[in-house]
């Protein structure tokens, strides 16, 4: 088996793994700032966020080696026509791969250390692992539009997962919501970036391993 197709598994991996985090931590409060029992009824009332941290920080692991064989095609080009997509690829998604981690390890941190943090870093904490989230979506943007640009001028891959890439780097664009604070709906938009991350990785892992060239 190639290594590219083994990256495609990797992929597949990743994108099993966030989805079991995501469920494992159950649904976020809007605003714990209350104390111990808002936050709580996030953390603690679900006895498996340690182990939804775990498929996490696995998860964000799997990245790293998707990357890798995602990217190979694209070093091929670039090679041929000096340019450098498939940095862009590679080093955006790792980085994504590192905030994932950063914001596991953060949202780790406060559950383990809550009843000994003051309410002001409870929402430090809650907010950092946001914001950490937030950045890991909006890496898709360079490394979906780099995909997609490569696509369409040089034919790396399908022509229709280059429309796709270019539709989840402007998803990625729904991350800024993380950035910022008010009053709403701004989970279910960032969420969108989100979806869109595991669309993207599920749908380039199906194509790495189905590639008979691979």
């Amino acid at each position: 088996m190639s290594f590219r197709k083994i990256a495609g598994f990797a992929g597949l991996v990743f994108v099993v793994l966030l989805i079991a985090s995501f469920v494992a931590y159950g649904e976020p409060v809007d605003e714990p700032t209350t104390g111990i029992e808002q936050i709580g009824g996030y953390i603690f009332d679900n006895g498996s966020y340690l182990l939804a941290g775990v498929f996490g920080a696995l998860g964000a692991v799997a990245l790293i080696p998707f990357a890798a064989g995602f990217a190979m095609p694209f070093f091929a080009s670039d090679r041929e026509h000096q340019e450098g997509f498939g940095v862009v690829i590679v080093a955006a998604l790792v980085a994504a791969s590192a905030a994932i981690g950063v914001a596991l390890a953060a949202l780790a941190t406060l559950g383990l250390r809550l009843e000994e943090l003051d309410d002001s870093a409870r929402r430090a904490l809650w907010d950092f692992s946001k914001v950490a989230y937030a950045f890991s979506i909006l890496l898709v943007i360079p490394a979906a539009s780099g995909a997609a640009a490569a696509i369409m001028w040089h034919g790396v891959m399908p022509r229709w997962f280059g429309y796709l890439s270019g539709l989840v780097a402007l998803l990625g664009l729904s991350a800024i919501a993380g950035f910022l604070k008010f009053e709403g709906d701004e989970p279910l938009v960032v969420l969108a970036g989100f979806l869109g991350i595991l669309v993207w990785v599920f749908t380039a892992s199906i194509v790495m391993i189905r590639d008979p060239a691979a």
